[in-house]
């Protein structure tokens, strides 16, 4: 089955000339009219600090989402809490994962206040992706998102994991000009066998 772009996904970006060495994680939130919208869950840190609930305290991370919507601070949480009673959205994922994607902060915490590990992360902006297609961009890699990768996985471990997943999987992006080259080989094939494949 070929990959295809989802919400709840992982996507696996290269930056730069190396591309085996390390790229930006998009969690994928949103199919908006004109492109995608999601959160870098590589994106710089920007801040840390600590809340508490009872005798309970809890670090949270603030990262740049991205450079859409700079100025707007945006949750992604998973957590025993319906994202739709604290104002935010549910985000569609396979199974019986609830991703919540924004909404009321205080309800928020209070669900992750009980939780031994939080599963909850703030961004600073987030991502568009202009293109509204459902086909993973080339070099581009995917998996699904579990809250184990999305929320206690590190960054760098994160690329290579989403990478590493989807070689398993066999979903990582054909390039075009691996494309190409396979339609060559593929009529070549076809000229050496006269038509038969």
């Amino acid at each position: 089955m070929r990959a295809h772009l989802d919400t709840a996904i992982l996507l696996a970006e290269s930056l730069g000339r190396e591309r085996e060495m390390c790229g930006r994680v998009l969690f994928l939130v949103h199919r908006a009219a004109d492109g995608w919208l999601g959160l870098d869950l590589t994106g710089e840190e920007l801040a840390r600090f600590g809340t508490a609930h009872g005798d309970r305290r809890r670090e949270l991370r603030v990262l740049r989402g991205g450079s859409a919507f700079p100025e707007r601070i945006f949750s992604l949480y998973a957590l025993d809490v319906d994202p739709g009673l604290c104002g935010g959205l549910r985000v569609p994922a396979p199974g019986a994962i609830r991703f919540g994607f924004g909404g009321d902060l205080a309800p928020v915490l209070r669900a992750a206040a009980g939780r031994l590990a939080t599963r909850l992360l703030l961004f600073r902006g987030l991502s568009a992706l202009v293109a509204r297609t459902r086909s993973v961009p080339d070099g581009a890699a995917v998996a699904h998102a579990t809250p184990e990768l999305v929320f206690e996985t590190p960054p760098g471990a994160l690329w290579r994991e989403v990478r590493r997943l989807a070689r398993h999987r066999g979903s990582t992006a054909i390039s075009g000009i691996a494309r190409e080259r396979c339609g060559e080989v593929f009529q070549l094939n076809r000229r050496i066998n006269g038509g038969a494949i």
